[in-house]
Parts: structure tokens; sequence; C-alpha cells
């Protein structure tokens, strides 16, 4: 029943065909309802218990900005996701294509970026959560 599946091509065309589904769905969202103080996405949890900016604090804005084309909101809003996200996912892919290769991995790589992750969410949330130059701006709310 599933023997299509089987296939390392068959696998991978499968993955490349889910993610542009899902990226086609998320891009048309972002689109049609854009992320607002009062829209209907989620919040961040850790943000409402604490106070604190965490990593992903302003991701669904910025991703909202970037589908808009505005580049420097999407950037502003949380830098971690529109740079360091493609940054991150290139090193796993090299590290990948290394190991596939036979060649030696970099093994302090997932050290590096949880020490990257860590450093960003130190830094957004200094000298306060809403002076820093790496924290979100306040989200904007919609006219009814």
């Amino acid at each position: 029943m599933y023997a299509f599946v089987q296939s390392a091509s068959s696998r991978r065309i499968l993955a490349v065909a889910l993610a542009l589904t899902i990226g086609g769905v998320g891009y048309w969202t972002l689109r049609s309802f854009p992320p607002t103080a009062d829209s209907w996405y989620p919040k961040c949890v850790f943000y409402q218990a604490t106070g604190l900016h965490c990593p992903g604090c302003g991701g669904t804005r910025a991703l909202g900005a970037l589908v808009r084309g505005d580049l420097l909101l999407a950037i502003r809003n949380n830098p971690m996701v529109i740079l360091g996200i493609p940054t991150m996912l290139a090193l796993v892919g090299l590290q990948r294509r290394r190991e596939r290769s036979g060649r030696s991995a970099f093994p302090r790589l997932a050290w590096a970026l949880f020490f990257v992750l860590v450093i960003f969410f130190i830094a957004r949330n200094i000298p306060s959560p809403t002076t820093s130059p790496f924290a979100p701006p306040a989200p904007t709310f919609t006219s009814s």
C-alpha cells in the first residue's frame, strides 16, 4: 500500500511536496490574516508568564512582515527567525552532507547553535525586555 514511499527518491519528493504545501498554506495564511495584537495567532506562553522575550517572540510577526515584503520590519521583529533559521538550516544541511560523504562532521555545531540561541535570549532582554534593541516592537492593534 505504501510501497512508493520506500525508495529514497520517493521520500525526498514527498518531503519536498509536503514542505511546499505547508509553506504555501503558511504564506497564504500570513498574507490573508496579518498577525497583530488582537489576531487569533497564539501568544507566547513564556512571555505571558514571565514578561521576558524568548528567542521566538515576534517570529510570527516577522514572517508576516516578510511575506508582505517588509524585510527591515521582519528583521526588527525577530532577526533570529529571518536571518538565523536559514543559516542554521544551511549549517545542518552541510553537516549532514559531510556525514553522508564519510567526512568528519562538526561535532560542536549543535552546541554552537544552542549557545547562539542562549546569547540571543539574553541580548533581547538586557537592559530590560522593553528597551533592548533586540526585543520585538510591541504588536499593533487593528481597527475594526
